[in-house]
């Protein structure tokens, strides 16, 4: 009974949302540059990792109006086609009246929306937040290194306040379940640093009115991305051009313990992270340890001279996409270094280890003596 009255009153909100003006209009924008600005406006969306125009319209004097619909909020940007910067808002089937600054235009305002007021809002505590944590950091970096006392004490507070904010983030999609904020905000803020199992709870928790959101897709989509690459799971097998520009495939490795590395010639923490997972190749290799470095870089040169640079002297593969990596995709890569551990038999047994942990579960997955 209860779904039923659930199914009902979604209906019912679905049609009561979507009456539609006689010329099909649901929302409507109205502009004012603060100045007589009369070239391109934009109305921009954020669509396959590039910006894409969803709509233009030439401004008359400093003004300018969009019309048109959305099936529910999602985040647009508004740009000038002759300045710099964007303004970034949740577009929604309401009137608003935007406040365009066209010397600082990503500072521009707008009211009539409840979806960007309600961004806004969380932005804005967001915010401090960070500010707070960008202080404390800032206090680190400066600490004398001999004095452990005060060391210690700003790390303290530094994990502290990340994990307030964290709270911060799980309370404010509880209290607006309904709001496609919230979804957007586990992607574009939690999704880093949550499980599996949490973010399975976090989007069961959004209300069904959200189902056809393109963020609650974007997390099922996730979900179903992480649990095919679960620890306890098989590895998927994938192709890809080695140095040589050969073809090599995951798969030439099984039977092996391998570890799977995810990483840039540019990306700092992953070629600071390359000595210590030198050291553990050099050590077990010879026992049957692999390693197949998947490589987010976009030009080869500095690819290869990283390799060379950082000796690195076991198998590579590249497409050269960058973060549009095809074996990213399929293992869910959102940062890097990311690494996957695989047993002989090709099952995902640990993930991002590092250090000693990756030795000691390499030497037990191995089957080497401990001493």
């Amino acid at each position: 009974m209860k779904r039923i009255v659930a199914v009902l009153l979604l209906v019912s909100i679905v049609f009561s949302c979507c009456d539609k003006g006689s010329d099909g209009t649901k929302y409507i924008i109205d502009g004012k540059i603060n100045m007589e600005y009369n070239n391109y406006v934009y109305l921009q969306k954020y669509i396959n990792n590039e910006f894409t125009i969803v709509d233009s319209t030439k401004a008359r004097y400093g003004e300018f109006t969009f019309k048109g619909s959305v099936n529910l909020p999602s985040m647009h940007y508004l740009q000038l086609s002759d300045k710099e910067g964007s303004f970034k808002f949740f577009l929604e089937n309401s009137k608003m009246a935007f406040k365009v600054d066209a010397d600082s235009v990503k500072n521009s305002l707008v009211t009539g929306s409840v979806t960007h007021d309600l961004y806004m809002k969380f932005k804005a505590k967001n915010h401090a937040f960070n500010d707070l944590l960008s202080k404390i950091y800032n206090e680190y970096k400066e600490a004398d290194e001999e004095d452990q006392v005060l060391v210690d004490s700003l790390d303290a507070e530094y994990n502290k306040v990340e994990e307030e904010q964290f709270a911060f983030y799980n309370t404010f999609i509880q209290e607006h379940n309904n709001s496609v904020v919230s979804p957007f905000v586990i992607r574009l803020h939690m999704i880093y640093r949550i499980k599996l199992e949490e973010l399975e709870s976090l989007t069961a928790s959004l209300d069904l009115s959200l189902a056809e959101s393109e963020y609650v897709k974007w997390l099922f989509n996730r979900i179903e991305i992480l649990r095919k690459v679960a620890i306890g799971k098989l590895f998927t097998d994938f192709t890809m051009n080695d140095i040589d520009e050969s073809p090599f495939s995951l798969s030439q490795l099984k039977g092996n313990v391998v570890l799977i590395d995810f990483w840039a010639s540019g990306c700092g923490p992953c070629r600071r992270e390359n000595p210590n997972v030198v050291k553990i190749y050099n050590k077990f290799h010879s026992e049957g340890f692999e390693i197949l470095g998947v490589s987010f870089d976009k030009d080869y040169d500095k690819w290869l001279e990283a390799i060379n640079e950082d000796q690195l002297t076991w198998y590579h593969v590249s497409d050269l996409q960058g973060w549009n990596n095809t074996a990213g995709k399929i293992y869910g890569v959102m940062s890097i270094p990311h690494t996957l551990l695989l047993d002989r038999d090709g099952i995902i047994v640990a993930k991002n280890i590092r250090g000693e942990e990756l030795e000691e579960k390499v030497k037990e997955l191995l089957g080497v003596s401990m001493f």
